[in-house]
Order: structure tokens, then C-alpha cells, then sequence
């Protein structure tokens, strides 16, 4: 999840934004159980008093069969 949430940082911030202008997050996974494990890294990033509200979606696979989660982010332009 680290990871996961390390990349998505990368995306607004090549924008000149940050985590504050997270407006929704969706994940999807292949394990709920895992997922539920594993949710803590999210807040160890800079969401600052706003966290997006999120949604938890189990699903049957991801694109690739390797990965246990994928997550969308999006954000409000300032």
C-alpha cells in the first residue's frame, strides 16, 4: 500500500498539487480481508484534514493477476 500510495503522490505533484485537492479515492481489490490489513499506510500521507471519502470495491481480477489492489484518485483544481 506504501508503494501504491507513494505513486499516486507522484501524479499531483508533477502538477504542483497535493494530497488536499484529493477529492475521491475508489479501490479495487482481489482481497478485502488484505485490504482491510493494509489500510493504514493511507493515512501516513500528507492528506493534511481532508481525506477523500472512499470507496472499497472487491473484485474478481485486476488487469494484471499479479496485483492485489488498484486505487483512482481524483482532484479538484484550486
Amino acid at each position: 500500500m506504501r508503494a501504491v500510495y507513494t505513486n499516486i503522490r507522484r501524479t499531483p505533484a508533477a502538477g504542483g498539487l497535493n494530497f488536499d485537492q484529493g477529492v475521491e479515492e475508489t479501490r479495487y481489490t482481489t482481497d478485502m480481508d488484505a485490504l482491510l490489513k493494509a489500510a493504514e499506510p493511507r493515512l501516513e500521507f500528507d492528506f493534511a484534514d481532508r481525506l477523500p471519502g472512499p470507496a472499497w470495491m472487491q473484485v474478481q481480477r485486476l488487469i494484471d493477476r499479479g496485483l492485489l489492489v488498484e486505487i483512482d484518485v481524483s482532484a479538484e483544481l484550486p
